[in-house]
């Protein structure tokens, strides 16, 4: 997982609880980002949405570094 100044500052507005949640997600997304996330809008491949109980994260998966970069962080 790749976290990005962007990403913490994203992070760091969440409840303890959503906080929680979404580590839950990328050990998940870290162990088969197919799996734990779903296509999301133009479908190039990389940018992928998956679900924790009380949000939403976007993701651009980079197969070729293994890298996986959270982009945006949506909390319900």
């Amino acid at each position: 997982m790749h976290i990005t100044e962007h990403t913490f500052r994203m992070l760091r507005g969440l409840s303890d609880n959503a906080l929680g949640e979404v580590f839950d997600l990328f050990r998940s997304l870290e162990r088969d980002p197919y799996a734990a996330a779903q296509p999301a809008g133009i479908p190039d491949g990389r940018t992928f949405e998956a679900a924790f109980p009380h949000g939403i994260l976007t993701v651009i998966v980079n197969d070729e570094t293994g890298r996986i970069t959270p982009i945006s962080v949506v909390a319900l």
